[in-house]
């Protein structure tokens, strides 16, 4: 398997959006945008991505042939910052790696972690084939370095095949110093949400927790949010089908579940639309047990994360700590994790529910 490698420095990356690379299978063309961001969009005949790959190696927008998929926020292009909330609607961020979620009164680490807006010392294109399939990948590495406590590298791969409508991410996570280091991850995937789809997931319903957390609303204002609060912690299931008449996700909530594996170890969930087709979301259970689903709809805001796949919980190092849920990367030694996600038409939707449908009735 002969793979072509392709160095990535700002620049190349212009004012006026250019073609990079274009094939009958693929086309990469580089942009800047008005912020100084650089961003690469990468497309095959289904699939249309925009990539941030020295801001996070954000997935800044997903799309389809027949949708847009990614989240509706205030940020029409990527702010150039490292604060979390100055710069968020992108479709995947990269949460971690030695803290994420929302820190509370015994912790000082930022809101989800140092990653969703780092900067990569190094990012690449990779041209290459598995199993007779072609691909086009965009990776990249990230090395922090905090004295007398980490030590990493982080190195995310996104590869995209042929014709293909689903995405494929593998992370790798390397602890160079001579004590274990414990870490955190979570895959924000943030979808946007369609009235009247259903929620379809292999998750462990005895899991489900549902949080109440009123983020901050003045006392009155979420009244109605806590009254829906309390029916969804009778009835988990009414979160299952997306309804802006029935339901508050003002100004967000979240839950949080244990997913069941396939026989080869992935979990999976949908956002199955009214059509039939889906927004898809796959990964190993091995690394990543846990998802939390997040609901934003102010508004301003429309976005659902159906299934963000994580090894914790959406509330901060201390509280994870607490419930075990912290994971360690041996000293001197690495990581890896692996999901998927994309859009699938009607047929292939079917064939997963079914597969979800056997993974929860046994």
């Amino acid at each position: 398997m002969s793979v072509t490698r392709i160095n990535l420095t700002e620049p190349m990356f212009g004012e006026t959006e250019k073609i990079f690379l274009e094939n009958e299978e693929f086309k990469i063309s580089l942009l800047r945008y008005c912020s100084g961001v650089c961003a690469a969009r990468i497309e095959n005949s289904q699939l249309s991505l925009v990539v941030l790959p020295f801001q996070g190696q954000q997935i800044w927008r997903l799309s389809s042939r027949t949708r847009e998929l990614t989240m509706k926020s205030v940020f029409d292009e990527p702010e150039n910052t490292t604060r979390f909330g100055l710069n968020y609607g992108g479709f995947l961020i990269h949460c971690g790696l030695t803290s994420t979620g929302n820190p509370s009164a015994q912790d000082s680490h930022p809101l989800h972690g140092e990653l969703p807006n780092c900067q990569y010392q190094k990012a690449h294109f990779l041209l290459g084939s598995e199993g007779n399939r072609d691909y086009v990948a965009l990776g990249g590495c990230f090395t922090y370095r905090n004295s007398l406590e980490y030590t990493y590298a982080f190195e995310p791969e996104m590869r995209l095949f042929k014709d293909s409508t689903v995405v494929e991410m593998e992370v790798r996570a390397t602890n160079y110093r001579c004590k274990p280091m414990k870490y955190m991850y979570m895959a924000h995937i943030n979808w946007l949400p369609v009235e009247l789809s259903r929620l379809v997931y292999s998750a462990d319903r005895s899991t489900i927790e549902v949080f109440n957390d009123t983020f901050g609303l003045p006392e009155g204002d979420g009244d109605q949010f806590r009254a829906y609060v309390e029916r969804l912690e009778k009835q988990s299931s009414l979160a299952d089908v997306i309804d802006s008449q029935t339901q508050v996700y003002d100004p967000e909530l979240c839950m949080y579940m244990r997913y069941l594996p396939d026989e080869d170890g992935f979990a999976h969930a949908m956002q199955v639309f009214p059509e039939g087709d889906a927004g898809y979301v796959a990964f190993r259970t091995a690394e990543l047990p846990n998802a939390v689903r997040w609901f934003a709809r102010t508004g301003d805001e429309d976005a659902v994360g159906f299934a963000i796949p994580a090894t914790n919980n959406h509330l901060g190092f201390s509280r994870n700590d607490e419930k075990g849920l912290i994971r360690q990367i041996p000293a001197k030694g690495s990581i890896s994790m692996r999901y998927k996600f994309g859009h699938l038409n009607a047929s292939e939707a079917k064939k997963v529910t079914q597969t979800i449908d056997q993974i929860c009735n046994g």
